[in-house]
């Protein structure tokens, strides 16, 4: 995978590549992806590819970005994160260090131009567009819907780490009420109700009498139309035969003056040949006379060239023999040039192998300080981005000249120092200081080199000076530097003042404290520095032995270097000689070739010279008879003539008859059309009266069914007061003591014939006794009023209570009508998935079965459901499919199988699978797999992308599959620099 340091380029390979415009199918179903583009999305800098119309097997291997065209085509059709499975925001799907990514996704229509819906994901919000038009979510989410597209359905789209849930649904309650009311009152109501029931079946028994005259009317107007219809459609026949009759009179009219024409054409041609006949002739007896002059013309005796062509065959058989020398001596200076040119090219690997220590020492800085290896690497990537160069850590940059040398080196410079960065710009070495210890986090050391010039810091005395101590170099004259670095380890560790000895340094180190100024110097193997004390002036000497060189080991050896550069020059101009040779041979080569092309050109005009005579006298010979030929096929154009004009005159006759045969067939044909337009008139008056008949019988059946409607309201307002008044009979005997089935004592029958027989004589009697109880006791008027509260918050919930008694009764009903129109397709619907599933798993060697699981209570919707069961042993019974049975693989079987079973029954434009086929068995990944091929490959199935990191061996594919094979890293081409063609030719080419 790539990251922000590293630009990397990725790009996608094709076993086919298609290119679908629009109107042009392909076997694309309508919806089906045919191009895919990502910027910036995950691991993508830049892809774009183009899927097949039917099973697409997308292979690469784990983390190359598989599922991140899973992603995409999810996010690009309006999908929502959740439905992926990965991260929660879509700006999480943006290209680390990227501040925007983009989805483009082309979809195949068969009406027109292609859909183009493109987003653009920044970190505050997503666009889109279709067709390069600016459009908001939910355009693009009814598009999606319109073509069937579902990206959050897992029977079509099924991202990695997802599996299929089923949906069970909640029981509902049911409510029950009662209603009461006063029984008088309600027996008057019934009473009302009875004498509306009897008026309205008078009304209905008046409008159905007053509508008999009306379809008698209608029945008469009925059989009118349909006699007319009849003799309409009599006449139609009559005028279509006549018609057809005419039809074919004028197909024979016209076959006639087709015949006549061609037997025009026929004597035409004839006329034409004959013409060309005698045109030939001529041209042919022009061209005999010319080969006869060219004959009589030649000038050279064609005895005479035998001698001239044997003596060039000897002038060409020499010079071919002096080119074969020439060239065998070229080939020896050829052998010589390639002998050199390996001896050069040893030579400069030798020398090469010799001066690159740089990769060593690099390698040596990353064991050593990681932080530091990482921060060259990055500096290498982006050193533009400096006013001045910034120098690698300096063990990079010194060149020890001879690596003995390299333990001084390392002594004098401090190890912080050997591994820290040199900069010749502070606002340089702020920003790098900045980028990489605060935004990287790398521990590094960066230092700045002085102003000053290289110039002034000059050795105080000459090392000739004290050579008699054994010093023969001071410290800066060992190795070799960048002019910036030179200056800061002069700065800070004074290099150009240390002296090196050797070992009769150690031995005089007594004197060279008392005689010399050095303070600090080196023996053969030893460090001494000298200090004077402050408060004594005493000297004081510190002296440590020297390690070998660890970072400076690897050095250039300059000697050797020098000697193979000489012996390189040499060589060289050997090479120079001997290319110098070569180009002589190839000279006289050349001019040796050019003669030998004017010698063969010249036996080549002899040659022709001695062949063209009798050349000419067979073309002649072939003219006359040709011409002899041509003469006797003349062909006879009077008799042709005549022989044409008898046929003409006999074809005219027969369309004179026939046109009179057809002019009496159309004047019959016009007559049957006059008596049908007769017939439509009286059609069209018979039509309206039944017309107005029809219009007369609705209106009476509108105002009849109305009738009845308003009669079957009476009837059910009847009913309901008839069963209150039983219900408020009832508890009156029971408030009375009586059974409900006993009659009245005669006692009550009496007491009730006294009592008031109408609501307002009740009002008046209620009012009288209101009256006297107010008289007897003084009543709390709180109480009264809370009594007439209470009774009318009874009535109130009394009539809601029956109002939804009459809803849920609705309800009830409408819930039957829609069982019945949706159970029985359910069930179909089942039963073709069931069947589907048990032919995959029976394929495969095991069993399956898919049902319809419904609840003890038929009406308890919530708790249908679909049940899978499955067993992949013959020793096991069928288990349901859940979690916790079955194993991974077998899961995943069960899925992608109950999958395949839905691919007939639902129609979508493209289904996605990812990595399903995880945790299988090889066995059951062959047979999956080939289920997969079988029928993913049909004609006029779904678009199908199968995604998975690997495959078994030997597997069988289809003609019309396509592979996409993903390729991720840091040197991979742009997708837009690839050329399948020329890499296959190139490929071919090579094996060749």
């Amino acid at each position: 995978m790539g990251s922000s340091k590293i630009k990397q380029g990725t790009f996608l390979t094709k076993q086919k590549i298609g290119n679908v415009r629009n109107n042009e199918n392909n076997g694309y179903q309508k919806g089906s992806i045919v191009r895919l583009k990502l910027e910036n999305f995950l691991t993508y800098d830049s892809v774009e590819l183009s899927p097949g119309p039917h099973l697409n097997l997308i292979i690469g291997p784990n983390g190359t970005g598989k599922s991140t065209i899973v992603c995409a085509i999810c996010l690009g059709l309006g999908g929502k994160t959740s439905v992926i499975g990965r991260a929660n925001h879509v700006v999480d799907y943006i290209k680390h260090g990227c501040n925007k990514a983009s989805t483009t996704i082309e979809l195949f229509n068969p009406d027109g131009r292609n859909w183009v819906i493109t987003r653009e994901i920044t970190e505050n919000n997503s666009t889109w567009k279709i067709n390069d038009a600016s459009v908001s979510l939910k355009d693009v989410e009814n598009l999606v819907m319109e073509l069937n597209i579902q990206v959050g359905n897992l029977c079509q789209f099924l991202p990695q780490d997802r599996v299929a849930d089923f949906v069970r649904m909640n029981k509902h309650e049911m409510l029950e009420n009662t209603e009461k009311a006063e029984y008088e009152e309600v027996r008057q109501q019934y009473v009302q109700e009875k004498e509306k029931k009897d008026v309205l079946n008078k009304k209905i028994k008046y409008l159905r009498d007053k509508n008999t005259p009306l379809e008698k009317k209608l029945s008469d107007a009925s059989g009118k139309v349909q006699e007319l219809d009849s003799g309409i459609t009599i006449l139609s026949q009559e005028a279509r035969e006549y018609g057809q009759k005419v039809v074919n009179r004028t197909k024979q009219f016209e076959e006639y003056g087709e015949k006549i024409q061609e037997v025009v054409e026929e004597f035409n041609l004839k006329k034409q040949t004959e013409e060309d006949r005698k045109q030939r002739i001529y041209m042919w007896k022009q061209q005999l006379e010319g080969l006869e002059n060219e004959l009589e013309s030649l000038s050279v005796d064609h005895q005479d060239v035998f001698p001239l062509l044997s003596e060039v065959s000897k002038e060409i058989a020499e010079v071919s023999r002096k080119i074969y020398t020439i060239g065998s001596e070229k080939e020896n200076v050829k052998t010589s040039i390639e002998a050199n040119e390996n001896r050069i090219k040893g030579t400069e690997r030798h020398l090469n192998k010799i001066k690159d220590v740089g990769c060593q020492r690099l390698e040596m800085l990353r064991r050593k300080n990681k932080s530091a290896y990482d921060a060259v690497i990055w500096l290498r990537e982006n050193e533009q981005k400096y006013k001045k160069k910034i120098y690698e850590p300096i063990m990079l940059q010194i060149n020890v000249k001879n690596p003995e040398w390299a333990k001084y080196v390392e002594a004098q410079i401090p190890f912080n120092d050997m591994i820290a960065f040199v900069c010749e710009d502070e606002e340089d070495l702020e920003s790098f200081m900045k980028t990489l210890r605060d935004e990287q986090n790398l521990k590094i050391n960066v230092v700045m080199a002085p102003k000053t010039s290289l110039d002034s810091f000059k050795p105080p005395f000459s090392i000739a000076n004290f050579k008699k101590f054994g010093f023969h170099h001071y410290l800066q004259d060992l190795f070799e530097a960048p002019n910036a670095v030179m200056r800061y380890l002069c700065h800070m560790h004074h290099v150009h003042c240390v002296p090196v000895g050797n070992k009769f340094t150690k031995d005089n180190v007594e004197c060279i404290i008392n005689q010399t100024p050095f303070k600090r110097f080196f023996t053969e193997n030893h460090l001494y520095s000298v200090r004077k004390s402050r408060y004594t002036n005493q000297l004081s000497t510190i002296s440590s032995e020297m390690r070998k060189a660890d970072l400076l080991a690897l050095s250039v050896d300059t000697t050797q270097v020098h000697h193979l550069s000489e012996k390189l020059q040499i060589f060289q101009e050997e090479l120079k000689l001997w290319k110098a040779k070569h180009f002589e041979y190839e000279q006289e080569e050349k001019q040796l070739n050019v003669k030998q092309e004017e010698l063969r050109r010249k036996k080549k005009n002899l040659t022709t010279v001695r062949d063209n005579r009798n050349s000419l006298i067979a073309k002649i010979a072939l003219k006359k008879e040709n011409i002899q030929r041509v003469e006797r096929e003349a062909i006879d154009l009077t008799d042709a003539k005549k022989k044409v004009t008898e046929k003409i005159l006999l074809f005219a006759k027969k369309k004179s008859q026939i046109l009179q045969e057809r002019t009496k067939l159309i004047e019959n044909c016009l007559e049957s059309h006059k008596k049908k337009v007769k017939l439509a008139l009286f059609h069209a008056e018979a039509v309206t009266n039944k017309l107005e008949a029809e219009r007369e019988i609705f209106e009476a059946s509108t105002t009849i069914q109305e009738a009845e409607q308003q009669l079957e309201q009476v009837k059910e307002v009847m009913d309901n007061k008839k069963n209150e008044a039983h219900n408020l009979l009832d508890i009156a005997k029971k408030i009375t003591g009586i059974h409900p089935n006993e009659e009245l004592p005669e006692d009550l029958k009496k007491f009730f014939a006294q009592l008031p027989q109408t609501v307002d004589e009740i009002d008046n009697e209620i009012h009288k006794e209101q009256a006297k109880a107010d008289c007897l006791l003084q009543t709390d008027e709180s109480v009264v009023q809370e009594y007439k509260q209470k009774k009318q918050e009874i009535k109130k919930i009394e009539k809601e209570f029956c109002n939804k008694m009459q809803h849920l009764e609705q309800l009830k009903k409408k819930i039957e009508e829609i069982k019945q129109l949706w159970l029985p397709c359910l069930e179909e619907l089942i039963s073709h998935i069931n069947m589907k599933f048990r032919k995959y798993f029976a394929a495969l060697g095991c069993a399956g079965e898919v049902t319809l699981s419904t609840s003890e209570n038929p009406e308890d919707f919530e708790n249908y459901g679909v049940l899978i069961r499955v067993k992949y042993r013959d020793t096991e019974e069928l288990k349901e499919l859940t979690p916790y049975h079955q194993s991974g693989g077998e899961r995943s079987v069960a899925t992608v199988l109950y999958m395949m079973a839905l691919q007939e029954m639902t129609k979508v434009p493209f289904r996605c699978v990812d990595e399903i086929n995880q945790g299988m068995d090889s066995r059951n990944e062959r047979r999956v797999f080939e289920l997969v091929v079988q029928t993913a490959c049909l004609e006029a199935t779904s678009q199908y992308f199968l995604l998975t990191p690997k495959l078994l061996p030997d597997l069988a594919y289809a003609e019309n599959m396509t592979i996409l094979f993903i390729h991720n890293g840091p040197k991979m081409l742009n997708h837009t620099q690839w050329n399948l063609q020329q890499f296959l030719q190139r490929q071919i080419r090579l094996t060749e």
